[in-house]
C-alpha cells in the first residue's frame, strides 16, 4: 500500500507544473498554426484568431506552415511543448486522411494531439465547365458512360479530399473519369473555368465567388442535406446518387499533454465566439459554416473520416506519388 501511495504522490508531483502553468495561462502571445499557405480558409482562421486573442487577453498569431498536404505544420505542432502556447487549426486532411496516404508520417493524429473543438465545415461542391454538354448530374453521368475516359476532373492535389470525393463519385456512378491533380485550388479552378478540364469537386468556399460566372455550372453538393449557404443547389442524394457524402472540416487541436484546464478554457471561448452572430456572418461570407463541438466529437470525426476515406483510398488505388 505504501508503495502505491508513493507512486501516486510522485505522479501528482510530476503533473503539478503543467497545472500550475495553466493557472497563469496565457501570459504571452499564442501561436496558432495553420498548416497551409495563405489563402482559402486562411481568412476564416485569421478572423477567429483575432476574436480568440481578444477573449484570452493575449495576441493569437496565425503562422502559415504549409507543405506535404498539411503534414509539415501538423508535425511541428505535435512536437511542440504542451503548454498552450502552440495550437493548430487543421483540416480533416491533416488530422485524418493523410495518415492513410503517407507511409512515413512522423506523428499520429489520434495519439499526438489534444482535440479542442470543431471550427468550421463545408461540403464539396460538384461543378463543370459550362461548355460540357450536360445540364444535370444525370446528363453528366450519361455523357461519361457514353465516352469512357474522355472527361477529366481536377483536384487540389494528389490524395486531397477534392480528389477522393471524385473517386467516391466514380465508384458510386460507375463512370470512368481521368484525374488531373494540381498544386492548390487556384490553378485547378483556372483550368476548369477555362475549359481545359471538364469538372471538379471543391469546398464551397472556393466556388461561392464564382457562382454567377457563365464559365461554370454548379450541379450538386456532396452533403446529406442542402448546404445552408447554397440552398438552391441540390444534394447528390436528392438526385438519386447514394454513397457520395463528403464534408471538409477544420478543428482546433493542441499538442498531446496540454493541461486539461487550458483545453477547457479554449473550448469554452470557441463556443462563445462561434455562436456570435457577427462571427457567423463573417465566416459564412467565406463559404463555411461554424461547427463548434466537444473534444470528443473531434476525435469521433477523425476516426469516422479514416474509416470512410480508408475504403475509398483502398478501392480507388489512390497513392501519393
Amino acid at each position: 500500500m505504501r508503495r502505491i501511495l508513493l507512486a501516486a504522490f510522485a505522479a501528482l508531483i510530476v503533473s503539478l507544473p503543467g497545472w500550475a502553468a495553466a493557472d497563469t495561462w496565457p501570459s504571452r502571445p499564442i501561436t496558432l498554426v495553420y498548416p497551409f499557405p495563405p489563402g482559402g480558409s486562411d481568412a476564416a482562421v485569421r478572423v477567429f484568431a483575432e476574436r480568440l486573442g481578444a477573449a484570452l487577453g493575449q495576441p493569437v498569431v496565425v503562422d502559415n506552415r504549409g507543405g506535404a498536404g498539411g503534414n509539415i505544420g501538423a508535425e511541428s505542432v505535435a512536437r511542440a511543448a504542451p503548454d498552450g502556447y502552440t495550437l493548430m487549426i487543421g483540416t480533416n486532411g491533416a488530422l485524418a486522411i493523410n495518415s492513410l496516404l503517407y507511409p512515413n508520417m512522423h506523428f499520429d493524429p489520434l495519439k499526438d494531439f489534444e482535440p479542442i473543438s470543431g471550427f468550421v465545415t463545408s461540403p464539396q461542391v460538384l461543378f463543370i465547365n459550362s461548355t460540357v454538354p450536360a445540364k444535370s448530374v444525370a446528363e453528366l453521368i450519361a455523357l461519361a458512360k457514353a465516352e469512357p475516359g474522355k472527361l477529366t476532373f481536377a483536384s487540389v492535389g494528389q490524395g486531397s479530399a477534392s480528389q477522393l470525393t471524385m473517386e467516391m463519385f466514380k465508384m458510386a456512378t460507375g463512370t470512368d473519369l481521368v484525374h488531373v491533380p494540381y498544386k492548390g485550388a487556384g490553378p485547378a479552378m483556372v483550368d476548369v473555368m477555362a475549359g481545359r478540364i471538364s469538372m471538379m469537386a471543391i469546398i464551397a468556399s472556393s466556388i461561392v465567388p464564382h457562382m454567377g460566372s457563365d464559365k461554370v455550372r454548379v450541379l450538386a453538393v456532396t452533403a446529406d442535406k442542402r448546404f445552408e449557404l447554397l440552398p438552391e443547389v441540390p444534394t447528390l442524394k436528392e438526385l438519386g446518387i447514394d454513397g457520395v457524402e463528403s464534408w471538409s472540416w477544420l478543428a482546433m487541436v493542441a499538442p498531446k499533454g496540454t493541461p486539461e484546464p487550458i483545453v477547457r478554457r479554449i473550448n469554452a471561448e470557441m463556443k462563445k465566439i462561434l455562436a456570435d452572430p457577427a462571427v457567423k456572418k463573417k465566416l459564412n461570407g467565406f463559404g463555411v459554416q461554424t461547427n463548434y463541438s466537444s473534444p470528443e466529437a473531434v476525435t469521433a470525426a477523425m476516426k469516422n473520416d479514416q474509416r470512410i476515406w480508408g475504403r475509398v483510398i483502398q478501392e480507388s488505388g489512390t497513392k501519393i506519388e
